[in-house]
Order: C-alpha cells, then sequence, then structure tokens
C-alpha cells in the first residue's frame, strides 16, 4: 500500500518524531511511505516551545505543502496518514493537506489531548471540517474519542502509541532505596516543572535529573541542590539516563498519550504521573501513582508511596507485564494496517 505520512521526524525529538521513525521500521517491506516532513526549523528546532516567528513559520508551512504537492502529483497514492498536535497553526496546515488531497483516503491521527488543543471558535470550525472529511481520525485516549464524536460524524479509533519490541526491558533491578527520580521532556512550566522543583525542596535526600531543553522561564527560578538540568540530550542519550533511575515522575499538566512515559514504562521504571490524557489508563493503579496536575504536596506524597523496595518491585514487574501485551510495536501497527484496508477496500453486500 502506498503512503502519503505527514508527520516530523528528528530532530528536534519528541513523542510525534519518534512515533514516525517507529512507523517507518515498521512499515519497511510493507507499505511504500512518502514522508513529508513537518519538523520544526530554525530557531525554533533548538527551543520548541518557544514563541512562533510568523515569517519562518510561513516558510515552513510553504515548504512543507510544496513537498506534499509535488508527492500527489508524481506518485500513486492510497492513503494520506496527517500526525496532527492540533495545535493553531498546525490544524490549518492539515486542512489544506486534507483540502489538496482531493479523493484520496485520509486517516487524520491526533497526537494530542484534542480539546485541550482545539481552543477559539475557528480552530474548533477548522477541526471539525478536518474530522468530517477524513474516512477515519486515529486517537489516543477516551476523552479525545469523545470529543470527536460529538463534534463531527468521521469513523473514530482509538489506538495507543507503541514502542519497538526490543527496548522492552526483560526485568528492572529495584534499589534498596529511592535515590534517582528522573524527567524527561521539555523543561517548561506546562510540563510541570515548577512543581518538581518545589517538592525537590521538600525531598533532599533524593536526587531529580530534568533532562530536556530548559525553557527561558525554568532557567530563571531558583532551583535546589539536588535537581540537575542535563539540557537537550539526544533520544539515545536521555535513555541511559532512565535507566539509571529509580522513578520516572511526568507532572505534565496535558498530555495525549505520552512516548516518553511508554519509555519508562518499558524501562521498568515505577511511574509517579498526573491525571491527564492516557497516563491513568497507562499505569492504571498498579504501575505507579497518579496525582493531580500543579500539586508538589501531591508529588512528595507520591514519592513516599514508592520509597518501599516491594512496592517499586511490584510496579515494575506489572509495567513490563503492560507494555509487552498492550503496547508492542507490531501489534499496534496492524491496528494501523487494518484501519487502511477498512477505507480502501469497499464493504461487499452480502447476498
Amino acid at each position: 500500500m502506498n503512503i502519503i505520512l505527514v508527520s516530523p521526524l528528528p530532530p528536534p525529538s519528541g513523542g510525534m518524531a519518534t512515533w514516525t521513525e517507529q512507523y517507518l521500521r515498521d512499515s519497511d517491506g510493507v507499505n511504500t511511505v512518502y514522508t513529508v516532513n513537518t519538523a520544526f526549523i530554525g530557531e525554533r528546532a533548538l527551543h520548541k516551545g518557544g514563541r512562533m516567528k510568523i515569517v519562518p513559520e510561513i516558510k515552513r508551512m510553504v515548504s512543507i505543502l510544496r513537498n506534499y504537492l509535488k508527492i500527489l502529483r508524481t506518485q500513486s497514492v492510497d492513503v494520506v496518514h496527517i500526525n496532527s498536535s492540533c495545535s493553531k497553526t498546525g490544524i490549518l496546515r492539515d486542512a489544506l493537506c486534507v483540502v489538496f488531497a482531493n479523493k484520496k483516503h485520509i486517516v487524520f491521527h491526533c497526537h494530542c489531548n484534542i480539546q485541550d488543543q482545539l481552543k477559539g471558535r475557528l480552530a474548533i470550525r477548522i477541526g471539525k471540517y478536518v474530522f468530517n472529511r477524513a474516512d477515519c481520525v486515529l486517537v489516543l485516549n477516551k476523552a479525545s474519542l469523545d470529543y470527536v464524536s460529538e463534534l463531527s460524524g468521521s469513523r473514530v479509533r482509538m489506538i495507543p502509541n507503541a514502542i519497538a519490541h526490543d527496548l522492552i526491558a526483560p526485568k528492572y533491578v529495584v534499589s534498596d532505596s529511592l535515590r534517582n527520580i528522573v524527567y524527561v521532556g521539555h523543561v517548561k512550566p506546562k510540563k510541570g516543572i515548577l512543581e518538581i522543583i518545589e517538592a525537590a525542596s521538600m525531598e533532599e535526600d533524593i536526587r531529580f535529573h530534568l533532562v530536556g531543553p530548559v525553557s527561558d522561564e525554568i532557567k530563571k527560578v531558583y532551583a535546589p541542590k539536588n535537581i540537575v538540568f542535563y539540557g537537550r540530550k539526544s533520544h539515545d542519550e536521555a535513555m541511559e539516563i532512565m535507566k539509571k533511575a529509580d522513578a520516572f515522575l511526568f507532572p505534565s499538566y496535558t498530555e495525549g498519550f505520552s512516548m516518553v512515559m511508554l519509555e519508562a514504562m518499558a524501562a521498568g521504571l515505577p511511574i509517579i504521573a498526573t491525571d491527564v490524557g492516557s497516563n491513568a489508563d497507562m499505569i492504571e493503579t498498579k504501575g505507579g501513582v497518579i496525582i493531580k496536575p500543579q500539586s508538589s504536596n501531591e508529588i512528595v506524597q507520591a514519592i513516599q508511596n514508592i520509597r518501599p523496595p516491594k512496592v517499586r518491585a511490584e510496579m515494575s514487574k506489572w509495567n513490563l507485564h503492560k507494555v509487552e501485551s498492550s503496547y508492542r510495536d507490531d501489534a499496534v501497527f496492524k491496528q494501523i494496517q487494518e484501519v487502511y484496508h477498512e477505507i480502501c477496500v469497499p464493504n461487499l453486500e452480502s447476498d
């Protein structure tokens, strides 16, 4: 099957870029995939999350659409698969891709908590248009599924993110004491970093390892000595730091289906995460502790809950089993392939 994949590739690293790399590996020998790279460029690639500059963003959008249209003109395409964060500029670009797709089959894949991203009357109208034009909308969690179902008449399926089966640790050795907690992602307020800093000041015997580009807002905040800022690291470097930790902390204010949290589960780490997006569905009540967003006190309490080695060992074992049974790349990729076949092959009426 011939697929146009409209999606970011690293650099910079991120959840969708990691998903794209995994999808391309799984597609090898199965699909012919023409990738239209939507990754940030220039300064925004170096400081993701910074303020958008209009001229570079217009140039980026023009470049993306030019590459997209060239593939549509020169290749025989069965499905246009659009990965989206549903941001303000992203949803506009996605709508243009949908318009230019003409009569091609469209899979619109939302890598976010949609209702948190589609803000304002215009963005919602554009989102509704895209959903209705798509043959199938893929979402990451039930809240997004309900939102799209209410907003449009499109077919909607919930498919989780996946992780390569060879990245799932066979086991995790639990340390006797909880000494190192890791966070991986963009180090900015919306990721709960201010709450981590507050919690660190109350848990002085623990080192908090923050891996990822640091925003200007966080650079201005005083941080206690038991916080280690690593800055931007490659994906492999970040995973090596993660594997040495005793637990993974993820107090983000909003998420879709976190790839980095999935990677932490696959490493066998106990998880402390906020009740947003798919977080609670991923670890349920056995793979870690779910907390309210924007609460350093809840982070501290959760740390106390996972201090006993026996508790962390049970969480580690459960997370490894959950990833193996629910999030292996081969099983998830099969679900995406089924969607392609469902929308491309007409339903045969029984005699």
